[in-house]
């Protein structure tokens, strides 16, 4: 699936790519690209696009770090378009060739992002463009071109890239998705739910494969997020009401301690399956969820189509409604093709 930022892995921009700049930042304005970096490594992508923005405020025009972090701050709130014209704006300024691995990089990522309005052949040139100027092999830059060219339904290549990908030894996230969509190169053209998993709080295992064929709530929550509170009654509610149902909600914390979570949904009676998240894996990872409470929606054919930040009344409304519907579509399917659910 697509991500808000995208599924796409980008491995940390300026560890990797010393840049020479046309302008050296002034000591503030590193002050502010360093603590912007910081807050993107807390997934808090809003505070790092506001100090992305006023470092480049301050830069100018030709400080091109603070053009590359802008397209970053963007991309990571989803504001893909202006992404690729910051993006497009580093490589104007004719860079070295690190810098231009970063700025074609950023392009292709912009592309993905922007999904129907976004082109992943011209996504594809820009990473292999990247992959071409850039000094060492990059898994994340395999990653990138394999899942353009799959989008773009150039099966075989895309494949072949992320084939060459695992032989990088790339992180172990990074090669579990890679694998997912070798095996099934539809993912990176639907919106089909990531490939996870990961241990409930009862001790039981659980994969988006165990999943398979259900409609699936995922609910994506902390102990400390007071609007999740709000939500419970709602979810106690559903999970009952849908008990004979071919429907699973599953709960996953961004808590880090395990002992207030659990006395957490003891006193609460959360009586579903509950992921302690507590290292990102499920909620960043494979979710690209920064906000709580979210709720996700999967179909029976295992499609995201339902995706919700925030609490209300009617956003409680529109969960029970979206969840109904996703319930008879799968029962007609049911009924279309018996012994199917």
């Amino acid at each position: 699936m697509v991500p808000r930022i995208g599924i796409f892995w980008l491995i940390a921009l300026l560890a990797y790519f010393p840049l020479e700049l046309q302008a050296v930042p002034s000591d503030e304005v590193q002050t502010l690209l360093k603590d912007a970096e910081h807050h993107l490594a807390l997934r808090q992508p809003e505070e790092a696009l506001r100090l992305f923005r006023k470092a480049s405020k301050k830069g100018g025009a030709s400080c091109l770090e603070c053009i590359l972090g802008l397209a970053r701050g963007y991309r990571n709130v989803g504001a893909h378009k202006d992404a690729l014209e910051q993006a497009q704006r580093a490589l104007d300024l004719e860079p070295e060739a690190g810098a231009r691995v970063l700025a074609h990089s950023e392009i292709g990522l912009a592309h993905l992002g922007l999904r129907d309005k976004g082109s992943p052949e011209v996504a594809a040139g820009h990473f292999q463009e990247a992959i071409d100027l850039s000094e060492a092999e990059k898994p994340n830059l395999y990653y990138n071109l394999g899942i353009s060219l799959l989008r773009a339904g150039r099966d075989e290549e895309g494949v072949a890239a992320l084939e060459k990908l695992l032989r990088l030894d790339p992180p172990p996230n990074l090669s579990i998705e890679a694998r997912s969509f070798i095996d099934n190169p539809r993912r990176a053209r639907e919106n089909l739910v990531p490939a996870f998993s990961a241990t409930t709080l009862e001790g039981r295992y659980l994969s988006s494969e165990d999943l398979a064929g259900k409609v699936v709530l995922y609910d994506f929550w902390a102990t400390w997020c007071g609007p999740c509170h709000k939500a419970l009654p709602n979810l106690r509610r559903l999970n009952k009401k849908m008990q004979d149902t071919p429907f699973v909600l599953v709960s996953v914390s961004s808590d880090r301690d395990e002992g207030t979570l659990r006395a957490f949904v003891d006193k609460e009676r959360m009586l579903w399956p509950q992921i302690h998240d507590k290292n990102g894996r499920v909620t960043y990872e494979a979710f690209k969820v920064s906000n709580y409470p979210t709720y996700i929606l999967v179909d029976h054919e295992g499609k995201v189509i339902f995706r919700r930040s925030g609490w209300s009344p009617g956003i409680d409304t529109e969960v029970g409604m979206q969840v109904k519907r996703a319930l008879k579509k799968a029962r007609k399917s049911q009924e279309a093709s018996p012994g199917g659910l």
